[in-house]
């Protein structure tokens, strides 16, 4: 065990480790500001020692494995990441997402849509609305599948996207089927079955919502067909767009948070808006995930964050009078990313990391219970993770590695971010992984398989037993900082000061200004 000491003393003594910015003093009873995880459980593997090498000034030491003792090769299973992550690309065009599920469940009025079960006739088809217009967005509720469950109410109406021949599809409320028969799609109910064009618009009656895979949502629902599949796409009104998207975003806050509110609607018009412009890529503007913005429907809306979103109408974030990427995440840890850096998008002066310190020093997103986190590994799980996971990490060269000898940060960024991560296994083999990508390659089998919080974490051995990350911040540290928003909106701040905090030289604008 001295060994192992004297090397975890050498460690905690080293310079070259960066300070996680005052965000180890957590508050107690701090906000749940994403999804809830497990802590993880200690491993218990004990047949490897760490052995620090001298690394050169300004760089994280080595973790290597000592010893040449013959040890049976495991094969654990480890997922790379979870869904919504492994959507993403080395230069993801995403924010991330940061409420809690449950967080964007709470709160929310019983759903009283009209669905009389007593038959009534369809109604007069309402005029149909232009199909280009500015303010109307198309969001793709899901990737397509081979059938799909939709819940229509009495009154429900149908035409070809046009939008000039409405039908009756359903006089009651109904559940129905959607598949493909043919070059149509077939909804089947218990009165029968009816068929519709490849890309059909369903309509509700106003003040009713057709429901897709359980969920109400406004506005009209297109079902577009994909080969053998259907593709369920919402189209409606941007500010109506935003009223699921935000509580999913920022989550539901109480009235000393509703200047966050308003500025997370402004960046999400933003975002959205900049989409829009580049056009309607297979029939859709956005996907409804952390592709794009998490979009929940009606289930998801909330009566003060309406109200943020209504204070906002109309306004963006702009640079020379246009949208600007507006990249958001949950929490910085003090100081936000240089995309550049990340990702390796070609600089813009809003994209710069910009300090997130509030007068006391302290982070602005202190309250976020992933201002500082850390994970474990054993030796036998990292084996098998770098193995599984370097072609999802983008590792340069992607050769896969059995048995990992040595694992070390070899530089970061300015921010604290790691740079370059190398790893060296089987005796001779070296990879390196860059940037946001170190998050794809330590992932977390006790977690789900979730990729890394952030890329803001230093190594430090974990006893004899593996390797330890402790990091700060969640997401890829990019623009707006959410927990930070909130922690400038309960000290004051309003609205267009946070913005313009995050998103340095750009300015708060109607669009098309």
């Amino acid at each position: 065990m001295k060994p192992a000491l004297t090397a975890i003393r050498a460690l905690a003594a080293s310079g070259t480790l960066f300070a996680l910015l005052g965000c180890f003093a957590i508050a107690p009873g701090s906000v749940a500001d994403l999804p809830s995880a497990e802590e993880e459980n200690a491993g218990t593997a004990k047949h490897r020692t760490f052995q620090q090498t001298a690394p050169e000034e300004g760089l994280s030491p080595a973790i290597e494995t000592k010893g040449d003792k013959a040890r049976e090769e495991t094969a654990r299973e480890a997922k790379a990441g979870d869904a919504s992550a492994q959507e993403a690309q080395p230069a993801p065009e995403a924010p991330d997402s940061a409420a809690a599920a449950a967080e964007a469940q709470a709160s929310v009025p019983p759903e009283t849509a009209g669905e009389e079960a007593a038959a009534r006739p369809a109604p007069e088809p309402v005029p149909a609305p232009a199909t280009d217009r500015h303010d109307t967005v198309l969001v793709s509720l899901q990737d397509p599948k081979a059938s799909l469950d939709l819940e229509t109410p009495a009154g429900t109406i149908f035409s070809d996207t046009a939008l000039s021949d409405w039908r009756s599809l359903s006089a009651t409320a109904m559940t129905m089927r959607a598949s493909v028969c043919g070059n149509e799609i077939c909804v089947k109910s218990e009165r029968g079955t009816k068929k519709l064009p490849a890309v059909a618009a369903i309509r509700a009656p106003k003040g009713s919502f057709v429901s897709v895979a359980g969920k109400k949502h406004r506005g009209e629902i297109w079902l577009r067909t994909e080969g053998k599949n259907i593709r369920p796409v919402a189209r409606l009104d941007l500010e109506e767009y935003l009223g699921g998207v935000v509580p999913l975003e920022i989550g539901k806050l109480d009235r000393s948070g509703v200047e966050a509110l308003k500025a997370q609607a402004v960046a999400a018009r933003t975002y959205t808006v900049r989409r829009m412009k580049a056009g309607a890529k297979n029939g859709f503007h956005l996907h409804s995930d952390t592709r794009d913005q998490v979009y929940g429907g009606l289930s998801a809306e909330d009566d003060l964050v309406n109200e943020a979103i209504a204070a906002t109408a109309g306004l963006i974030v702009a640079w020379n009078g246009e949208p600007i990427e507006a990249y958001y995440h949950s929490t910085c840890g003090g100081r936000t990313a240089d995309a550049s850096e990340v990702w390796g998008k070609q600089p813009v002066p809003y994209l710069v990391s910009v300090p997130d310190l509030a007068p006391d020093g302290t982070p602005w997103c202190a309250a976020s219970r992933w201002c500082s986190w850390e994970r474990t590994w054993t030796w036998d799980e990292l084996d098998g993770l770098v193995s599984k996971n370097m072609a999802a990490a983008k590792a340069e060269p992607p050769a896969p590695m059995k048995r990992l000898d040595r694992i070390q940060i070899l530089d970061n960024f300015a921010d604290g971010r790691v740079r370059t991560l190398e790893v060296v296994g089987d005796g001779s083999k070296r990879a390196l992984v860059k940037g946001d990508r170190t998050r794809w390659l330590l992932s977390d089998p006790k977690q789900n398989g979730s990729i890394l919080p952030s890329a803001k974490f230093r190594l430090e051995p974990w006893g004899q037993e593996g390797v330890k990350a402790v990091g700060s911040g969640f997401g890829h540290g990019i623009g707006l900082c959410q927990m930070g928003a909130r922690g400038r909106a309960k000290a004051g701040q309003n609205f267009r000061q946070i913005l313009e905090a995050y998103y340095p030289g750009a300015k708060v604008e109607p669009i098309g200004r």
